[in-house]
């Protein structure tokens, strides 16, 4: 199935969320990210931003376009 062509982008985006989520999982279960040796506030699991980071654009991108109706019968 084809998606039509303002929606590409979007597509685009939430295809790339939904390929790091495995990696974003990964990360969280190997258990490396347990002692805190640096001060500050470091981030602990990179990929899980970034999987909410690109969800939040295909939102934000999503959004922009208008409402498609349904057909009614």
């Amino acid at each position: 199935m084809e998606p039509p062509g303002y929606a590409m982008t979007g597509v685009v985006l939430y295809a790339s969320a939904f390929a790091i989520l495995p990696s974003s999982v990964s990360v969280s279960e190997v258990r490396n990210w347990l002692t805190k040796a640096d001060s500050g506030i470091p981030e602990h699991n990179p990929m899980q931003k970034t999987a909410s980071y690109l969800l939040s654009l295909f939102t934000q991108e999503m959004n922009r376009h208008p409402k498609a109706n349904r057909a009614t019968r």
